[in-house]
């Protein structure tokens, strides 16, 4: 009885992680890949730099920043990926941030306004960066 019992437990942990596989190879058809991260002069904060690849929608460039012991952060900057330019992110200290992008891109959002960080956002010419 207990054999059985444990048998038909471990069956369905199995099918619920096949559920579970299934699921997100189908319906999540976007991956992110880390372009960059650059840690403030100090280490308190970190900026992270990604593109976002679907199948489904156009691709995406997102900036998130946040303090380097967490795991939340707030996102700073997204565009439509137009252009394989990178984008350059550097610190000026440990409380400014200067963000250029191609000048090819067209920010959907940019938000200055983070808590004890400044940005500068910088559009370069289209022939740069």
């Amino acid at each position: 009885m207990i054999k059985k019992l444990i048998i038909g437990t471990l069956s369905t942990i199995g099918l619920m992680y096949l559920a579970f596989i299934l699921y997100f190879s189908i319906f999540n058809d976007c991956y992110n890949k880390l372009q960059e991260q650059v840690y403030s002069p100090d280490g308190k904060y970190k900026v992270r730099y990604f593109t976002e690849t679907c199948e489904s929608k156009p691709s995406e460039i997102k900036i998130w920043l946040g303090e380097s012991n967490s795991d939340t952060s707030l996102l700073i900057f997204s565009a439509i990926a137009t252009t394989t330019n990178k984008i350059q992110l550097t610190w000026v200290n440990n409380h400014e941030l200067k963000v250029i992008y191609p000048g090819a891109l067209d920010p959907t959002t940019i938000n200055a306004k983070p808590k004890n960080v400044f940005i500068k956002y910088k559009r370069a010419s289209n022939n740069s960066t």
